[in-house]
């Protein structure tokens, strides 16, 4: 049987989508974003916040007085040229037949509404209205495919569209930054919970940076890839994959890592569907290779399935130490809730992905 603190549902984990109504001064916004860059699509009279309020909740739901439902997405991260390319790739995919939501063009031309004076950056898409990939049986194979199709049509992608900036791995920073921390006090750090998690699985994440740091000397980050595809960044409908959102991490990157890390992400999600009496290793299994076989046929020896699982791990710990050091280095604590689904997904990697 698996363990049972493993596979568990997380944040990520329930398939309906969550609104909530909008604030004032949201609607205020949102009204001000289009009468300022998207006149035609008409004036919202009703606004809902899309996610729930930690997490993806960035984006708003927006019915206008012209009869059209769009969502309006708040962009963060990079600076609007980068954004801007990022928006112009997710726009050449969907001309490549992939499901990503039609972007909607400011007045003048460009498809990110920029506002400097409050530091924000806006874009305007069709709202698609499905539901979150649940990890479902029926939705493995389907899903696999598409990730094979979207990682080869980002390698076809012109060079006008490449993202600048690439994502690095791990490397010298996190090494100062775990070296850093073991001169203080965890809870200190992270707080009481946080901080006794982090001491339970001390030897298990410095096993996991050594491994991630050396393996990240042989991963080149010149790929074009979507480094975020867990299930709450896939829409779904009882006809397969209906469409894949947040164009801001479309990067350039390892795509085989980033393939690894989708993998696993959408692959914990099947895990936790399994019935009490299904949760074995062979089950899990099953569905992996239900989804991981259309995906390895289409990209042939670009992935090779006997690194996923060390590939997986790079990202995690990438990730976790993106939380150390916002903790650590700017005592800001809002994402450590987080931490505990990226701890015991070192140890669901190598369940999925090794001997």
């Amino acid at each position: 049987m698996l363990p049972a603190h493993l596979f568990r549902p997380d944040l990520f984990s329930d398939p309906a989508p969550v609104r909530s109504a909008a604030s004032d001064d949201e609607r205020d916004q949102i009204a001000t974003i289009l009468s300022e860059g998207y006149e035609h699509v008409g004036a919202p009279f009703a606004v809902e916040r899309c996610g729930a309020l930690h997490i993806n909740s960035n984006n708003y739901v927006v019915r206008t007085t012209r009869g059209e439902t769009l969502l309006v997405k708040r962009l963060g991260g990079s600076p609007p040229p980068e954004l801007e390319t990022q928006l112009r790739l997710a726009a050449w995919l969907a001309g490549e037949g992939l499901p990503l939501p039609a972007l909607q063009r400011t007045a003048t031309g460009a498809l990110i509404h920029a506002n400097p004076a409050r530091g924000e950056n806006y874009c305007v898409l069709a709202f698609v209205p499905g539901r979150h990939f649940s990890g479902a049986h029926a939705e493995l194979a389907p899903m696999g495919k598409l990730i094979a199709d979207m990682t080869l049509a980002l390698e076809r992608a012109p060079a006008v569209l490449r993202p600048s900036s690439p994502v690095p791995l791990v490397g010298n920073a996190q090494c100062e930054i775990w070296r850093e921390l073991e001169s203080r006090a965890l809870d200190e750090v992270l707080g009481p919970e946080r901080g006794a998690e982090l001491a339970a699985h001390r030897a298990v994440v410095a096993e996991a940076l050594e491994e991630a740091y050396l393996a990240s000397q042989l991963e080149a980050p010149s790929d074009l890839a979507h480094i975020d595809l867990h299930p709450h960044n896939l829409l779904v409908d009882r006809n397969g994959p209906e469409a894949v959102l947040d164009f801001p991490s479309l990067r350039r990157a390892s795509a085989p890592v980033f393939i690894a890390f989708g993998a696993l992400k959408l692959l914990r999600q099947a895990g936790t569907q399994l019935p009490p009496e299904c949760r074995r290793r062979s089950e899990l299994l099953r569905l992996r290779d239900l989804f991981l076989e259309p995906c390895l046929v289409r990209l042939g020896a670009r992935v090779a399935p006997s690194h996923l699982g060390q590939r997986a791990r790079i990202e995690i710990v990438r990730r976790i130490f993106i939380l150390i050091e916002l903790s650590l280095r700017n005592g800001d604590r809002r994402w450590n809730h987080v931490l505990p689904v990226h701890l015991a997904a070192l140890e669901e990697s190598r369940i999925l992905f090794e001997a």
